[in-house]
């Protein structure tokens, strides 16, 4: 696009331009149309009723989830700063993509997203914005038989996430790098990294207790469980002590390697697969026929009703 205009010494212009941004990577969705329609609109209310339309999005936000701090002001900047970053990271109207490491800070990990979403961020979204966090479980849903592939590639059953996720919810973890010395090394947080089966397992419990979402739990949020605990029952090999053990894994310092029962990763593949048990319970005795399904290791049809 070219403009070609004459103005004169101390003349002030304004130039107004209206972006729509829209997604194309999704089938049946049309993006010039979709672009077009946006723009059809800022256009329809002006740029001041695209600022107005920003600024009411922000006041529900900050009414939602702002903190204050009587008596430290710097310690009020920094949670609005956190509380900033944290409120234009989700996309509630989007349950395909999830929040990467670092946000909508910088490209660092190429927007791969870890347990960090789950464990870190989740409970701020549950809490005062759960449209979000539903969205944020719903990407985990998505992913769902990309960690059954993951699982079963390695020998297990049930669903092993990965540890760093993009749009498929294939593994994205590279296997070696290159290190300030030169030296080729090997990466095992892909292999090893397994408690983030467990924290997505954990972050979807919390939003059930606190939302009380049957649709979430029918339709995403018991599979995932039920997947997560059948992988860490397969996982946790019974030996000749009497007892089951995790051999070989990562915890969440992400540093040591090859680690017998890590106590976080022992610590909540056992609550799991407990919440396995739970849910499993909890079909049967409200949705029969699920549950029976479920049991069978089964896909299933969900019916509405109500749980009493």
């Amino acid at each position: 696009m070219v403009l070609e205009l004459e103005i004169s010494p101390g003349q002030v212009v304004c130039f107004e331009r209206s972006v729509a941004i829209v997604r194309s990577d999704t089938q049946g969705l049309d993006p010039g149309g979709e672009a077009r329609d946006k723009l059809g609109f800022a256009r329809h209310i002006g740029w001041r009723g695209v600022v107005a339309a920003h600024e009411a999005a922000w006041a529900s936000r900050w009414q939602c989830s702002d903190v204050q701090v009587d008596g430290d002001a710097e310690a009020q900047r920094a949670l609005r700063f956190a509380l900033y970053h944290l409120n234009s990271a989700a996309n509630p109207a989007d349950e395909r993509v999830s929040i990467g490491a670092r946000a909508l800070t910088g490209d660092d990990y190429r927007g791969h997203v870890f347990w960090d979403t789950e464990i870190f961020l989740l409970p701020f979204y549950v809490l005062t914005w759960p449209e979000a966090a539903r969205a944020l479980l719903m990407y985990r849903f998505h992913t769902l038989d990309a960690a059954r592939a993951k699982a079963a590639r390695m020998g297990w059953r049930g669903a092993l996430y990965a540890w760093e996720s993009a749009y498929t919810g294939a593994e994205m973890t590279p296997e070696q790098a290159v290190g300030p010395d030169r030296k080729i090394i090997d990466i095992l947080c892909g292999k090893q990294e397994q408690h983030i089966s467990a924290d997505v397992a954990y972050a979807v419990w919390q939003y059930w207790q606190a939302t009380g979402d049957e649709g979430f739990l029918l339709d995403a949020g018991a599979e995932i469980l039920l997947e997560t605990g059948r992988f860490w029952a397969s996982r946790a090999q019974l030996e000749a002590d009497g007892y089951r053990h995790i051999r070989g894994v990562i915890g969440p310092d992400e540093y040591h390697q090859d680690i017998d029962d890590n106590a976080f990763t022992n610590v909540m593949a056992r609550w799991n697969i407990r919440r396995a048990l739970d849910v499993a319970a909890l079909l049967r005795e409200c949705w029969p026929s699920i549950g029976h399904a479920s049991q069978a290791g089964l896909a299933w049809t969900i019916p509405r009703c109500s749980s009493g």
